[in-house]
């Protein structure tokens, strides 16, 4: 399947991805993302024009550039007509599938590769090599009284020398066929056929029954949330909470943990997380003393009382806590920040901003407690 096709495909229908697999080491998991939306058809541009080359997956678009915008520089040496964007694999499809529902049926159709189009620039790099080689050129030859130095016409496309030679393979320009045309139609039918070939998940029956009907019973030595879940339901609220936080996730939003108690009032569940989770920048944090019983907790309270503070710490002043060679310190820090190293700091994860605007009584008394702490 070609990306162009699914891109410029219009109709009215829904459009479904689904993942093999999982990150995380879970093996097997089965995700659908469903966009249901009303497609329309988009208005095509004649000067547009589309290049592939099918063995390689590459693509190439050529968009016409408006010359009569503000933000064209009409003194600019190039003077672009077009834009071209270029393609780069974006990652590996195997796990992936494109499907369109129709009534009961999803019809599965293979993907052979995603790529994502950027703006090409070719024509910088090899217009600086260009005008570098032939004004050296005319240097060398006195510049003579009356010449010009040699000049490049936006238009031209660039090509490389030896890259072109290496790469024989010819570009193929694709011709767009609008919505209701014969062609579009057939290759419509030929995505919701019922004599496609079956599609290997590699996903075994207990894996894909667990992944539709949470709570199943399964053989698999990974853990499933959602048969964490309906355990840990019932549960009274205080061992609900404690058990979440230290098995399953150690940072949430409230919003999240409200469905652990479906049938308890707001008011409830706040009165009792607070036994079991500190508030920083608006989501609720495993206290440090239901994971580690030592030293550790007191370096991950310095930690998290410092994120109260500020978004991100540097790296420097987080080495003096807790040593970079210390090997608790992925243990600590991973579920609660990540690091950038352009900026040499480990920020935190998110921050719940609605929680903070819903209840600033609450965020101004556990404010007071980590003043104290």
């Amino acid at each position: 399947m070609i990306a162009w096709t699914l891109w410029r495909w219009t109709g009215k229908g829904t459009l479904l991805v689904l993942e093999r697999g999982g990150g995380g080491g879970e093996r097997g998991g089965l995700r659908c993302a469903r966009d249901r939306c009303v497609l329309h058809p988009k208005p095509f541009d004649d000067d547009t024009k589309v290049h592939v080359k099918t063995s390689t997956s590459e693509v190439e678009v050529d968009l016409s550039v408006n010359k009569e915008s503000e933000n064209y520089d009409e003194e600019t040496p190039l003077r672009l007509t077009k834009q071209t964007l270029s393609s780069s694999k974006a990652e590996d499809v195997s796990d992936y599938a494109v499907g369109v529902l129709k009534g009961k049926l999803v019809h599965l159709n293979h993907i052979d590769a995603v790529v994502q189009l950027r703006p090409s620039m070719s024509h910088v790099i090899s217009g600086r090599a260009y005008n570098r080689k032939t004004l050296q050129s005319w240097e060398m030859n006195g510049g003579a009284s009356g010449s010009r130095a040699p000049s490049r016409k936006g238009d031209e496309r660039p090509e490389d020398s030896k890259d072109h030679a290496e790469d024989s393979e010819p570009w193929i320009s694709l011709t767009y066929q609008p919505a209701g045309s014969n062609i579009a139609t057939k290759y419509h039918d030929k995505m919701i056929s019922n004599d496609g070939v079956a599609i290997d998940f590699t996903m075994s029956n207990t894996d894909y029954v667990m992944s539709l009907c949470p709570g199943a019973s399964t053989s698999s030595k990974h853990i499933n949330k959602w048969q964490a879940i309906r355990e840990i339901l019932l549960l009274p609220l205080e061992e609900r909470l404690k058990k979440w936080f230290t098995e399953v996730s150690e940072v949430n939003h409230f919003d999240a943990l409200k469905h652990l108690a479906p049938t308890i009032s707001e008011e409830e569940i706040l009165k009792v997380l607070p036994d079991y989770a500190y508030l920083v920048r608006g989501l609720w944090v495993c206290k440090s003393s239901l994971l580690f019983d030592d030293g550790y907790a007191s370096k991950r309270d310095r930690i998290l009382l410092e994120f109260t503070k500020r978004e991100s710490i540097p790296e420097k002043i987080l080495a003096v806590w807790i040593k970079p060679d210390d090997l608790r310190r992925k243990r600590i820090l991973l579920p609660l920040c990540r690091r950038r190293g352009v900026l040499k700091d480990y920020k935190f994860k998110t921050s719940d901003l609605s929680f903070l605007k819903r209840y600033p009584d609450i965020v101004n008394e556990l404010e007071c407690a980590w003043s104290t702490h």
